[in-house]
């Protein structure tokens, strides 16, 4: 095996605290396929089932929901480490509800579910890391269930800036994505994510630049 992969995989939080040799022996020990997709491409469609853990060894994919009216709906981000829907190999229905599509190239590690039980099994460290990052994602999809059931875009961009002002730790929010994409996870047009900016902007409350938001009036960023 390749040296580069484990090294490649310890910024996964899945393998914390575990040694490189360590790694390296789960690897090996393990029926396991790296995969490579294009730009553009879709890695999985919804309603494909999925029985294997798919980890993100390099690259970035984004994983969408239709919505109505044909919009879809920005479910997921997924960079260097991340898990790609790791529940579904243990639910009862494998099927994805979303389709997950790379934005750029991408690799991808393929450990068939068997295989992984059975290195959890013979390694807590690994299983519990796994224990965390589902309790994680499960806390994530609810934030997201509650930004979805907002009722109007404001509440939505509003609700993203304060969780964005907290992650990022100032009064000014770096968007990481294209406004598309922002668009997406909200569930909305993009010429309402526009509309929706340029009235708080009429408002004193945030300015505007690029992909630069800075929040001008704290207290009337509210819900």
């Amino acid at each position: 095996m390749d040296d580069h992969l484990p090294r490649s995989l310890m910024c996964c939080k899945l393998f914390k605290q575990l040694e490189h040799d360590e790694l390296s022996r789960l690897l090996d020990e393990s029926n396991y396929k790296l995969l490579n997709i294009s730009s553009n491409r879709y890695f999985m469609l919804a309603g494909e089932e999925c029985r294997s853990m798919n980890i993100v060894v390099d690259g970035c994919l984004q994983a969408y929901m239709p919505g109505r009216r044909g919009k879809r709906i920005l479910m997921d981000r997924f960079e260097c480490g991340d898990l790609i829907a790791p529940a579904f190999p243990y639910a009862a229905d494998h099927r994805l509800p979303v389709s997950v599509k790379a934005l750029q190239p991408s690799k991808v590690l393929r450990i068939w579910a068997d295989d992984f039980t059975r290195l959890m099994d013979e390694n807590s460290r690994l299983r519990m890391n796994f224990i965390g990052l589902i309790a994680t994602k499960v806390m994530y999809l609810t934030q997201k269930i509650n930004m979805l059931s907002l009722q109007t875009v404001r509440e939505k961009i509003i609700l993203y800036l304060r969780s964005e002002m907290k992650t990022q730790g100032g009064s000014t929010v770096r968007l990481t994505m294209t406004r598309d994409d922002l668009a997406d996870l909200f569930g909305i047009q993009r010429y309402s994510l526009t509309r929706c900016l340029g009235e708080l902007q009429a408002e004193g409350i945030i300015r505007v630049g690029g992909r630069r938001i800075e929040i001008l009036d704290q207290k009337k960023l509210i819900v």
